[in-house]
């Protein structure tokens, strides 16, 4: 019997928790990949900002998959109180561990695949959209009309035509060039046809040329730790400490990869005794999230007085507390 409540516990809260996560997806990714391109020198064609997106989902399905567990057994709790289910269950004199099968399925798969984002999926997905990124500006989108700065290297372009730039200006401390058109290499060299050049420095001079190469200074955005494998995040500790240096927030960041999906079982614990008592899905899932994110961001800011491994665990050890104290103080024990 406790066995079909757990597989009809499942049943309802797997629509709700997948709606939430490939909406929470959906967004999340949405904002990822805009605010990197509006960060970025230049910006990728349609192939490199679909790499970007896809690189950034992962990340966004990270942030997603507690909340939707959370969204899903809490919608699915109240909706067996608001249709008679929950009292029906316990006119049959089921106790309310008789679904924590159910329960401990959906939150330990949900951990095994947090897991495998946190320490596996998101760091290789930001490494791609790093890439692409790099790409962009080695393949130099400009866009007409608009100046780019490189460095200390300004260029603008009237236009732009199947990779080509017509009218382009570019400035570096003294030097000033203009060409008809223009095009950047693979290897970050500008090349320009039928220009002139001039340096306004104090030994000026002009020039006029049929073509002429301008390195650019490609910048290459910052290797995050989020971005760093197990391996290469272990690597940079052990520099680091080796270097007699504090490595408490490398050692954050590599903890948290499993210490975020050991609180996923226990966002599902504290999920349905919220539900059964008629919390709203979406007002559990906001004040939950809110309240784990503002201890872990707390805690990220203390790592240096209280360590990082406290750090980890102090958001899932609260997690544990407040869903015992759920479960002990749900009216259906």
């Amino acid at each position: 019997m406790s066995w079909l409540a757990s597989k009809a516990l499942i049943r309802d809260a797997l629509p709700p928790l997948a709606l939430t996560i490939a909406a929470l997806v959906g967004v999340g990714g949405l904002l990822l990949t805009v605010q990197a391109l509006s960060l970025a020198a230049a910006l990728p064609g349609l192939r490199g900002g679909l790499l970007v997106l896809a690189g950034f989902l992962p990340a966004a399905l990270a942030v997603a998959l507690p909340v939707g567990v959370l969204a899903g057994l809490c919608a699915a709790g109240r909706a067996w109180v608001e249709d008679g289910t929950a009292d029906a269950l316990a006119a049959s004199g089921m106790p309310a561990r008789a679904l924590l099968p159910g329960v401990l399925f959906i939150g330990i798969s949900a951990a095994a695949a947090e897991a495998a984002l946190t320490h596996f999926a998101e760091p290789a997905g930001r490494g791609l959209a790093r890439t692409a990124l790099i790409s962009s500006l080695r393949a130099l989108t400009l866009r007409p009309g608009q100046p780019l700065v490189l460095g200390q290297t300004l260029l603008h372009a009237e236009g732009v035509q199947e990779g080509r730039y017509q009218a382009l200006f570019i400035a570096r401390d003294d030097l000033v060039l203009s060409a008809a058109q223009g095009g950047v290499r693979d290897d970050g060299v500008l090349v320009l046809t039928q220009g002139s050049a001039a340096d306004l420095g104090e030994d000026a001079w002009s020039m006029q040329f049929a073509s002429a190469e301008l390195a650019l200074p490609i910048p290459t955005p910052r290797l995050e730790l989020v971005e760093r494998s197990n391996a290469s995040l272990s690597d940079l500790i052990h520099r680091t400490e080796a270097e007699k240096r504090a490595a408490d927030f490398e050692r954050l960041i590599l903890y948290k990869r499993t210490a975020i999906p050991s609180s996923v079982p226990l966002l599902a614990l504290l999920a349905l005794p919220l539900g059964m008592r008629g919390v709203r899905p979406a007002a559990a899932a906001l004040g939950v999230t809110l309240g784990w994110w503002t201890l872990t961001r707390l805690c990220d800011q203390l790592v240096g007085d209280i360590g990082p491994m406290w750090a980890a665990v102090t958001p899932a050890a609260a997690l544990l507390l407040v869903s015992l104290w759920a479960w002990l103080t749900w009216s259906r024990r």
